[in-house]
């Protein structure tokens, strides 16, 4: 192709360098901040969500005790509110008529402000005894007498002689 001074020379287009430092610097900062926000988020986050809760009434100590551990581990996500919502997410099942009557005192659907601070003033510990009314045995050391006398060795004698030991802590049994 010739070009217009009669030269078979390829055109050549000049480039316009577009500095991009500045832009690339944000990015790469943004990035940085990001990741280092996940991190954080991982090691705040520390051992497993308990498993759901489903109504069985022999396995709302355990439940708890996990939950308790939870909150342990994981301070920031320890404060009433947030342990309460927390129990309540993991309410599964038989536990749903419940689940909704709370998360209606918890969450009022009008803007009423006395309500809302009513449901706000409940404490952890208040909220957690109506859990253990609702869900809990009626009366835990009879249940743990009845499991013991229901255990059989089938395995291993120390998987026997451990599952004895859980069960007699519960009901308060001295060796």
């Amino acid at each position: 192709m010739m070009t217009p001074s009669g030269s078979t020379a390829p055109d050549v287009k000049l480039m316009v360098e577009v500095d991009d430092t500045d832009k690339q610097w944000a990015k790469t900062i943004s990035t940085t901040v990001i990741e280092t926000l996940d991190e954080k988020k991982k090691e705040l986050s520390k051992g497993p969500v308990p498993n759901p809760y489903r109504g069985d009434h022999k396995d709302t100590r355990h439940f708890l005790l996990d939950l308790e551990l939870y909150f342990r581990m994981n301070p920031l996500k320890s404060n009433t509110d947030k342990k309460k919502k927390m129990l309540l997410s993991l309410l599964k099942g038989k536990t749903n008529t419940w689940k909704i009557t709370e998360q209606m005192k918890l969450f009022p659907e009008d803007n009423d402000p006395e309500e809302k601070k009513k449901a706000a003033k409940e404490s952890w510990s208040s909220f957690k005894k109506r859990f253990q009314a609702k869900w809990q045995p009626i009366d835990v050391t009879e249940e743990a007498q009845m499991k013991i006398e229901e255990v059989r060795m089938k395995d291993r004698a120390d998987d026997y002689v451990n599952k004895f030991h859980l069960i007699a802590m519960e009901t308060g049994y001295d060796e």
